[in-house]
């Protein structure tokens, strides 16, 4: 074995390929894979020989290898009986973590180290009792303008995410800047890191995709659009759910009992104010840009049971504060059972009204929630461009915005619970909506989005049911498109709705567009 010896002891020398051992755990490109490159690089090695020494370290007659076991393994497998080999002494083999820092160093030299591979191997080091400026120091303190140990952990980040994530990012198909973002999504819900994947997807055929940069500076309110379900256990403020979502408690079970023989028990749960505040009080919730999200079954379960107990609370306190009925209605003075009629009438009057404005709210709401998801970035066609010519958003912006989205515009309308338990619900003035709708519309960024967000406010001006306003505050603008694609552009604006929003999420909205029912027509 012909060999020579360098001035720090390092032994350059032609190595017997069965007296070498390879270590389990100690590449940090994982497992060596028989694939397509191992074969080229065997016959690279068969024709020309092995160029680059294997590092590896003396152990008794045997050696044990620190770094180069893919050429070790093409070696074999091109038939050689030696390699060239750069030996160290034995005696001086060290710990676990130093020769795992060893064959990390090489490997970072090497370009086709992927990103999963280096976070694989720094966790490796952190398990053998390094710590992230420990790793940092042994690989050679900084690169270019970041910090090696700001890199390591950003590459130990990938290894939090969900398996199908970090299989992509290994394969190149998502790139570094968007492990920082995935991360955090990851750690409200696996499930919302996921669909990350469909927020980017090209063969998406009705909206403009995310780009990863896009992911990266909005994680958050970027997946949320492509989420058709959020996954268990998170709730979003801007939604109503059932009351049998959650799991009451017993006191809570009694609570709603109570309710129900007044008739005042909620079938429905929507987060007030103050049930956001107490949950952010707990660390539970994460902003959305125009919403909320409310994170933890176990978090909106105590929520709920606490707002029942305040319902029944505010409820006894009124039947105790509430004197006995008169029998004056108004002005009228006459028999107390024709003013009783009167009462009656009048308050089944107020409760239609009630309900009507209810029901408007309720549509309101969930219309805003929809179009800011779905169509708040389109790709720009012949019927994008055709509805901007024949609406004059710019000129009428003012009446536009009061008309809409200061109806449905998640996060412009407000809501808190009152005494009784429903809840009261506040508007913008109209000054105030155009300053919004100007913030909204100049925040948009690329064709996609100034599309989507025009298109907003056009669909909702559109839209939107103003009974849920009484009738002094209603704005009575129309949204009005000119000649010569009037009708057209209308029929545009309807296309675009009825692709982005699907049948059934919205019914009010399916009538509106001329879809009734399964067979009806789109």
């Amino acid at each position: 074995m012909a060999s020579t010896t360098t001035p720090d002891q390092v032994e350059l020398a032609q190595i017997p390929l069965d007296q070498i051992a390879v270590e389990e755990g100690f590449n940090p490109r994982g497992e060596v894979a028989d694939d397509g490159d191992l074969s080229a690089l065997a016959e690279t090695i068969r024709t020309h020989g092995c160029l680059l020494p294997v590092r590896v370290r003396r152990d008794g007659e045997r050696f044990v290898l620190i770094a180069g076991e893919r050429r070790y393994r093409a070696a074999t497998l091109a038939g050689l009986t030696e390699i060239p080999a750069s030996i160290l002494p034995e005696g001086t083999q060290g710990e676990p973590a130093e020769r795992l820092t060893e064959a990390l160093i090489e490997n970072e030299l090497r370009t086709d180290l992927d990103p999963l591979h280096r976070a694989q191997a720094y966790q490796a080091l952190l398990d053998q009792g390094l710590t992230v400026r420990g790793i940092a120091e042994r690989l050679g303190g900084s690169t270019g303008r970041r910090s090696r140990a700001q890199r390591i952990k950003e590459h130990l980040q990938i290894l939090t995410l969900p398996e199908q994530l970090r299989q992509k990012l290994g394969e190149g198909e998502i790139p570094l800047l968007a492990v920082k973002a995935l991360a955090e999504l990851s750690e409200i819900h696996p499930d919302l890191a996921l669909a990350a994947l469909t927020a980017v997807d090209p063969s998406n055929e009705y909206e403009e995709p995310y780009s990863w940069s896009d992911i990266a500076a909005a994680p958050l309110q970027s997946v949320l659009g492509c989420c058709e379900q959020l996954p268990t256990g998170v709730y979003w403020t801007r939604e109503s759910y059932p009351l049998e979502r959650f799991t009451l408690t017993k006191q809570a079970q009694q609570d709603l009992a109570v309710l129900a023989e007044h008739g005042h028990a909620p079938d429905q749960v929507r987060f007030t104010a103050e049930m956001v505040d107490q949950a952010r009080a707990l660390g539970a919730v994460h902003e959305a840009g125009w919403s909320q999200l409310i994170v933890g079954q176990d978090i909106a379960d105590t929520l709920v049971c606490d707002w029942l107990a305040s319902i029944r609370k505010d409820a006894e306190q009124h039947q105790r504060t509430s004197g006995p009925d008169t029998c004056i209605a108004g002005d009228y003075t006459g028999t107390r059972e024709a003013a009783e009629r009167l009462r009656e009438h009048a308050a089944q009057e107020r409760e239609h009204q009630r309900e009507m404005r209810e029901a408007a709210l309720a549509y309101n709401l969930r219309l805003g929630t929809l179009v800011f998801t779905h169509l708040a970035r389109v790709k720009v066609d012949e019927r994008v461009l055709r509805i901007f010519a024949s609406v004059d958003l710019g000129g009428s912006l003012r009446g536009m915005a009061a008309r809409g989205a200061r109806l449905c515009a998640p996060g412009w309308v407000s809501q808190s619970e009152q005494k009784n338990g429903r809840a009261k619900t506040s508007y913008l003035e109209p000054h105030e909506c155009t300053e919004k709708a100007r913030e909204f519309l100049t925040g948009a960024k690329g064709a996609a989005e100034i599309a989507g967000r025009a298109l907003t406010l056009i669909a909702l001006a559109v839209h939107a049911d103003e009974g849920a306003l009484a009738a002094s505050n209603r704005s009575y603008h129309e949204a009005n498109f000119a000649d010569p694609w009037a009708e057209q552009a209308r029929q545009d604006l309807a296309e675009l709705l009825a692709e982005c929003i699907k049948r059934g999420e919205l019914p009010e909205l399916d009538q509106r567009l001329g879809r009734y029912g399964e067979t009806g027509a789109d």
